[in-house]
């Protein structure tokens, strides 16, 4: 077996991918962690019966003197991990087809909560030639907000990464991002949709907190500099 993560962000959940039997399995003895596998057990759940996927995927408990320990099996997805720090204007074929894979993943709806999958990132979809894949699911959460909102972001995520050191943006990716806005403002106009734009994004995190607990510090567009910030608003305008 080969450890790919051990605890990342201190989440107390390690990932292993077991080759073998082609399976990626994460496993933790944390009680909080472990709650956040029962919440990626369910995303499966939901993912899959959206996308009528193949795949095998269970969650099994462990007690003993030590505690409780929980082990989350599922089928391991082949292709690459998004490249989420590159900046925008590399990943726009990317975020293009994950604009569109997501409308067929969360059909359109005038409900006004659906369900999210909370770290809505390019590094957290699997891409191949023909096909995407969805992967960690530890925060999601049935009908937590309005369609659109793990759109949303994603796509101010990949304009956080794309800030060079100065905390300035290129032109090229400017251009990039005014397009893909166009695009994802148009793919919005629909029922309850999430309305695009950073304000109502971190609105809403703040707002609903609670789906993130100690990890909503971490979620990048909840740590645009003031600066950044002010820049991305002049561009919205």
């Amino acid at each position: 077996m080969i450890l790919v993560r051990n605890c990342p962000h201190n989440n107390g959940i390690h990932t292993l991918i077991h080759e073998e039997q082609s399976l990626v399995l994460k496993s933790s003895y944390s009680n909080e962690a472990i709650i956040r596998l029962k919440h990626e057990h369910s995303g499966y759940d939901w993912y899959f019966s959206q996308t009528n996927m193949s795949n095998n995927w269970y969650l099994n408990y462990f007690e003993n003197s030590s505690g409780m320990y929980s082990r989350l099996s599922v089928g391991l997805f082949y292709g690459s991990a998004g490249e989420c720090y590159k900046n925008i204007s590399y990943n726009r074929k990317n975020i293009l087809r994950v604009i569109n894979y997501y409308k067929d993943v969360w059909p359109s709806s005038s409900k006004k909560s659906l369900p999210i999958h909370g770290d809505f990132s390019l590094g957290n979809i699997i891409f191949s030639k023909k096909s995407l894949a969805i992967i960690d699911w530890e925060h999601f959460k049935i009908g937590a907000a309005p369609w659109g909102f793990d759109l949303v972001n994603l796509f101010y995520e990949a304009i956080f990464f794309s800030f060079n050191n100065a905390g300035n943006l290129t032109k090229n990716d400017k251009e990039t991002f005014l397009e893909l806005r166009k695009v994802m403002i148009f793919t919005l106009i629909q029922g309850e949709s999430f309305n695009c734009s950073l304000d109502a994004l971190t609105n809403f995190i703040e707002k609903n907190s609670s789906i993130w607990g100690v990890f909503k510090s971490k979620l990048p567009v909840m740590n645009f500099s003031k600066a950044q910030r002010d820049l991305i608003l002049e561009l919205e305008k």
